[in-house]
């Protein structure tokens, strides 16, 4: 190991010549942590020595001396204090293990927040970053750990109450600063309109699991006798109602759904046509049978004006048409865009993808690892702030395990779309939504989806993607209808 560090004061002694057989301690537990910390902070607290009868005694410090030994440290830095007597040794060592006073929950977190701000102050002075996974990794706290602590510290160094009175961090993170959030998160959804807040009875219209109740319950389910004393009233409890079936529409978008929509109904128009498509120019795609139907390209190509002539119809006055697309048929796509009556971007919005992506013909072609999305505006839209960028990377992997659809685009690609062009509360159509990849982020960024999928497995999917997301963004709390 390297040098130890141990204060000046410290005499060092031979650690076989200390007596340690006469205390009361004999088990000191796991003693690797301790060695650790001492092997990358020094010996901050030294064992406490006394000399009686010519021998030397262990005062205090038993683990300390473990964790030297398994340091293989030898001499011993250690502090004397004045020669003691029998009694006095005992009660000391007991002082020492019985009376030391714990640090409370709440000393505990701002002493983790104290460290981690202090170590990001000095990180960003030597130009390097710290992160939540270094104070986890310095401290041995799990990552979760780590944050709880964190917000709670703010939360007791800025004086709350509420938090600070917790009986445990557990307690100020659920019962406290977790339900602050959800009860905003109710306000505000409920605010732009896109669910609505209600009070029900407990256990009156939570939302029941999608798994089958046989599975939930089994045999042994408790049956309430009909002559049993009714229970106890409860408090009703607030919870928001979203209008899923009205959001999420089954069937076919071109030739059923959008002409039966009245005009100028959605702000902007987001999503995925699978018109156009030309498989041979994908990545390699392991779901090529289940997908091979919807993109027969020339048929779904021919299509296209028709989508084009639609969604021009139903934009608002001012409003973005934006869609992804193969290259291969951009002018020809332009071309329909201002047919219909858009105004056309030249350029496209790009999608580098992160994740690896395979080449059948790598002895020829150079990886295709790039998606386009064409922008097309109605009136004269505007975006909420200048993008510095057409291009977006961004890591599709986990998307392509979450949805059994290849085509699905990363929360962070549909994010860099809607953002700059969405305001609170508006309505964003995905005429061809599959498993609600783009509905699923315009949720999140306060936004109305208006999704229309024609495959029964994807909308399916969908519904319920959509219902896991709604519960957890409100702790448990989202009901349908």
């Amino acid at each position: 190991m390297n040098e130890l560090i141990y204060p000046q004061e410290c005499t060092l002694v031979d650690a076989g010549s200390i007596n340690t057989k006469e205390r009361g301690r004999q088990d000191y537990g796991d003693v690797q942590e301790l060695a650790a910390n001492i092997q990358d902070y020094g010996l901050i607290h030294p064992p406490t020595l006394t000399r009686r009868n010519g021998e030397v005694f262990l005062v205090a410090g038993g683990r300390r001396m473990k964790a030297l030994e398994l340091l293989r440290v030898n001499p011993i830095p250690c502090l004397f204090r004045e020669e003691m007597s029998e009694a006095l040794l005992r009660e000391l060592e007991l002082f020492e293990n019985d009376q030391r006073k714990d640090m409370t929950w709440q000393e505990k977190a701002c002493q983790v927040y104290a460290i981690h701000r202090l170590r990001v102050a000095e990180s960003a002075s030597g130009g390097r970053t710290w992160s939540y996974r270094d104070t986890h990794n310095l401290t041995g706290d799990s990552l979760g750990h780590i944050s709880h602590s964190i917000q709670c510290a703010k939360a007791i160094l800025s004086g709350d109450v509420e938090v600070m009175n917790a009986s445990s961090m557990t307690d100020a993170y659920k019962n406290v600063l977790l339900l602050r959030v959800e009860k905003r998160i109710l306000e505000e959804l409920g605010q732009l309109g896109i669910g609505e807040v209600k009070q029900v009875q407990s256990g009156g219209e939570i939302p029941v699991p999608t798994t089958e109740i046989d599975a939930i319950f089994g045999d042994d389910m408790l049956i309430l006798d009909d002559d049993a004393p009714s229970p106890e009233p409860v408090a009703p409890i607030e919870v928001i109602e979203f209008p899923i079936s009205e959001w999420l529409i089954h069937g076919d978008s071109i030739n059923d759904i959008m002409p039966g929509m009245d005009p100028g109904c959605v702000d902007h128009i987001v999503t995925d046509p699978p018109y156009g498509v030309d498989l041979k120019n994908m990545e390699k795609i392991t779901d090529i049978d289940l997908v091979a139907d919807t993109h027969k390209v020339q048929d779904n190509l021919e299509m296209l004006p028709k989508f084009l002539t639609q969604a021009y119809r139903l934009l608002k006055k001012d409003g973005y048409c934006i869609f992804w697309y193969d290259m291969n048929h951009h002018e020809k796509l332009q071309g329909w865009a201002r047919d219909a009556g858009f105004k056309v971007q030249e350029w496209p919005l790009v999608w580098h993808k992160q994740h690896k992506c395979s080449n059948q013909v790598a002895q020829y072609n150079w990886t295709k690892n790039i998606e386009f999305a064409m922008v097309l505006r109605k009136g004269s839209p505007t975006l909420s702030r200048p993008q510095g960028s057409c291009v977006i990377e961004a890591d599709g992997s986990i998307e392509r395990q979450i949805y059994s659809n290849p085509f699905a685009k990363p929360a962070a690609v549909w994010d860099f779309i809607l953002n700059p062009i969405g305001l609170k509360g508006q309505t964003i159509l995905d005429p061809f939504a599959g498993q609600m990849s783009c509905p699923r982020t315009v949720l999140n960024l306060g936004l109305k989806p208006l999704a229309i999928e024609c495959d029964e497995f994807h909308y399916q999917a969908g519904v319920e993607n959509l219902r896991l997301m709604l519960n957890e963004m409100t702790g448990g709390k989202a009901t349908f209808r």
